[in-house]
């Protein structure tokens, strides 16, 4: 059984997005639209957003929602 949770692979999978420059820097992360693409609830995009924000990858900007960070 696995210990990965679905935060965990959403984290995992918009990293590698931000890395590789598939999402560019400066770009906003929606939770709504985020949410439908993986198909789940907001709660493990908020988790995996705060992740990414933990590794530098994002910010969250008040009342504008979490932006990529350019990647120095």
């Amino acid at each position: 059984m696995s210990d990965t949770t679905k935060a965990d692979e959403i984290a995992l999978v918009l990293e590698q997005a931000i890395v590789s420059g598939d999402l560019e820097p400066g770009r906003v992360l929606r939770q709504e639209e985020l949410s439908e693409r993986f198909a789940v609830s907001r709660t493990p995009i908020r988790e995996a957003l705060r992740r990414l924000a933990a590794l530098g990858l994002v910010s969250f900007v008040p009342n504008r929602g979490v932006r990529v960070r350019t990647i120095t």
